[in-house]
């Protein structure tokens, strides 16, 4: 595929050479286009924040260091636009949640706590039926991030850091679906599948410092903006699974 260099680097995919669907999404919530390559489809998304295209790379990035399928992402150029490509989503089910969605209809499915537990590390508030499948019995490869690290907040002046952490919450729940913080979820977790959550926190000790050239030159404020958010979420991910982990 053909990158754009920025600064001597190949760094953004250029798809104008490609034909777009003939439906695109274009009154999504975030307009995207379904664009025909030889290598397969890709997905384009674009009239994104800062902040979201930040969060969809860096979401990628994460779920690559810690062996979490995800979908290729990076970002793009289609007609003018940038937005991020995501690909390699490969083909799934989308799970019936038409009469709960509780993460206890689920848990069986494997990577499905993973899953989870990498929505909470990254504060995901949008893992709805529409953005994640089941392929066998495994989750299919992650996809459509934007809604992380505090998603598409207009106003950062505004954001407080503290009070979203305790907030955040997931479309999945546990007994009901005002049960629906991500700390809810991580106790329930930890009550039933404790090896699966200390086994993902001690891998994100080992994590390698985030970094990216390109966001870093493009996007500095919000590229610092969302690497400091994700530390103070690491700090308080880990807080918490103690205080889970000792009330058992």
């Amino acid at each position: 595929m053909n990158f754009l260099e920025v600064n001597g680097d190949e760094q953004i995919l250029n798809l104008n050479e490609f034909r777009r669907s003939p439906s695109p999404g274009v009154n999504a919530s975030r307009p995207k286009y379904q664009i025909t390559t030889p290598g397969g489809e890709i997905y384009f998304k674009f009239q994104l924040t800062n902040n979201e295209i930040c969060a969809e790379i860096i979401a990628y990035k994460l779920a690559e260091n810690l062996n979490i399928p995800a979908a290729k992402t990076c970002l793009s150029k289609y007609k003018e636009n940038i937005g991020i490509a995501s690909y390699d989503i490969r083909i799934y089910q989308e799970p019936d949640d038409t009469v709960s969605y509780s993460i206890k209809d689920f848990v069986q499915i494997d990577r499905f706590v993973q899953m989870c537990l990498f929505d909470y590390l990254i504060m995901n508030e949008d893992r709805h039926a529409g953005n994640w499948g089941i392929s066998g019995n495994k989750v299919a490869p992650l996809f459509d991030h934007n809604q992380c690290f505090g998603g598409d907040t207009a106003n950062y002046s505004y954001f407080d850091t503290d009070h979203f952490m305790v907030i955040v919450s997931s479309a999945f729940y546990v007994e009901n679906e005002s049960h629906n913080r991500h700390d809810d979820i991580l106790k329930y977790l930890l009550l039933h599948n404790a090896d699966e959550v200390r086994d993902f926190i001690n891998k994100i000790d080992k994590l390698p410092e985030l970094n990216d050239f390109l966001l870093a030159e493009l996007y500095s404020e919000d590229f610092k903006r969302v690497k400091e958010l994700y530390k103070k979420r690491v700090v308080y991910m880990k807080k918490k699974a103690g205080e889970f982990d000792n009330a058992r």
